[in-house]
């Protein structure tokens, strides 16, 4: 279920949904953490509502997905956290699993990491 705004007197999900866009018209160019910040939501939510701009992949895909996204090329990574957002524009290296996380590391690429993907709750593509 969704945490709505108390303030928002139609608390219907088509209305929730139309309130995030509205906002996010309203200020266009605005950051998803931000937004979700301004809205007391969490920012899958804001990304949620982003009708064509983003779609929302099965956690069950995660190793999938980074194997496919390893052969893109480059692309750019965003990484937020309430304090900070990251963008850093490379090749995705190819990861593998060990000691209870997906760990990418390579010399050709500054990308390295070690993702906790058992916590993700959602994985979004977003133009």
């Amino acid at each position: 279920m969704h945490r709505l705004p108390a303030e928002w007197p139609d608390r219907t999900e088509e209305k929730y949904m139309e309130n995030i866009r509205q906002y996010m018209q309203e200020n266009r160019g605005a950051a998803t953490i931000m937004a979700a910040k301004a809205l007391c939501l969490p920012e899958r939510e804001i990304i949620r509502a982003l009708e064509g701009e983003a779609v929302e992949a099965p956690l069950s895909s995660f190793e999938d997905i980074m194997k496919e996204i390893a052969e893109w090329g480059e692309v750019l990574v965003i990484v937020t956290n309430g304090s900070v957002i990251l963008e850093v524009k490379s090749e995705m290296p190819l990861g593998k699993y060990g000691h209870g996380m997906y760990n990418i590391h390579s010399k050709e690429s500054p990308v390295g990491g070690h993702f906790m993907a058992d916590r993700f709750d959602s994985i979004f593509f977003v133009s």
